[in-house]
């Protein structure tokens, strides 16, 4: 038998005794010290000392998020990326920082106390020295359903009535219209269910009771154009900076980008609005200042009247290059975000400078 093999064999025995806890922490310690180490090497390759703009990220993946733009800043804005450190959570270092922005997925308090507490101190060390903080943790937890739908109304655009599902799965409460839909009440891209009437509420209701979830219930509005196929547009703010990322076109209610159409119709619709007028503009950017944020993309469709509809705002949004077919004709959109974002972290090191 050979090492690595008698190796799996005894951990596959030790892990018939020692609780799966315990395992995910020793995981966690092994990848942070792993990828610990590797941004060392990449701050050591590229970074220059005393960089003002630390960037931290969670030890639960071996790239940064943004590593895309990460490698389009190192080729297109060569002193701004050597003015920033990388580094991790747990532990991670806010000596010498100007700036801050977490790398993380909303909420923090919510999904993680631990981590919250560790981010606030870190927060609190760079604020002591006059740096500035990029969405900060706390303000992470507006993007809760409710509290968003809280937070936003009284804005001039409609937004999905959201109400919670009581724990108690003996609570009496029934949404008031139908269809509607459910969904856990944080998180992005997680698959939420359209319920078409009383009897579906109550059979979801007796499914999901005692699942740990917390879940919201959603109005549901019917955005479909006149050729009866729905869709998504995507707007993404910096500091206030905005830009048009994408436009989905589907024939599901749930529009999500495996899903997306690709004719020359809808490529030309897509193109047409990337490149086009942003009227809608002013209002996201008021939504995106009642939430708190610094950073955040917005998904919206119309509803029959022409009203824009806004269904999620979310601080952390995927910046890659579309996986479909649309990256064919979408990569000078994707290379315009990348240029926002530099532009919005070369104030924040102007600002650290001061």
């Amino acid at each position: 038998m050979s090492p690595s093999h008698l190796l799996q064999k005894i951990l596959d025995i030790l892990k018939e005794f020692v609780p799966e806890a315990w395992w995910q922490r020793v995981r966690r310690a092994f990848y942070l010290r792993r990828y610990r180490r590797t941004d060392r090497r990449e701050n050591r390759r590229i970074t220059r000392s005393r960089a003002p703009i630390l960037i931290v990220s969670e030890a639960d993946n071996a790239a940064h998020a943004y590593a895309d733009w990460l490698a389009w800043a190192e080729q297109h804005r060569p002193d701004l990326r050597r003015a920033i450190r990388l580094d991790r959570l747990p532990g991670a270092s806010a000596r010498g920082a100007g700036g801050l922005h977490a790398w993380v997925q909303d909420p923090v308090r919510e999904r993680d106390e631990a981590l919250f507490d560790r981010l606030q101190r870190l927060e609190r060390q760079v604020g002591h020295h006059g740096g500035g903080v990029v969405n900060p943790a706390g303000v992470l937890s507006n993007t809760l359903r409710d509290v968003m739908w809280e937070r936003l109304a009284g804005l001039p655009l409609r937004v999905a009535a959201v109400a919670r599902v009581p724990a108690d799965p003996h609570d009496p409460f029934m949404p008031e219209r139908y269809p509607v839909m459910v969904r856990p009440r944080w998180g992005h891209g997680l698959p939420m269910e359209l319920l078409p009437h009383p009897e579906g509420w109550r059979t979801w209701r007796r499914r999901t009771q005692g699942d740990g979830v917390q879940w919201v219930t959603t109005e549901f509005i019917d955005v479909r154009g006149t050729d009866a196929l729905y869709r998504k547009y995507r707007y993404i703010s910096f500091g206030g900076r905005g830009l048009a990322r994408h436009l989905i076109v589907s024939r599901r209610w749930e529009v999500r980008p495996k899903d997306r159409i690709l004719t020359d119709a809808t490529r030309e619709e897509e193109l047409a609005f990337v490149h086009g007028e942003m009227p809608y503009a002013a209002v996201l950017e008021q939504a995106r200042a009642a939430l708190g944020f610094d950073v955040a993309a917005f998904d919206f469709s119309y509803d029959a009247t022409g009203r824009l509809v806004l269904w999620e705002v979310n601080p952390f949004p995927d910046l890659s290059t579309p996986r479909t077919g649309a990256s064919r004709y979408l990569q000078d959109v994707v290379h315009a975000t990348y240029g926002a974002l530099a532009d919005f972290y070369e104030k924040l090191l102007q600002e650290a400078r001061r």
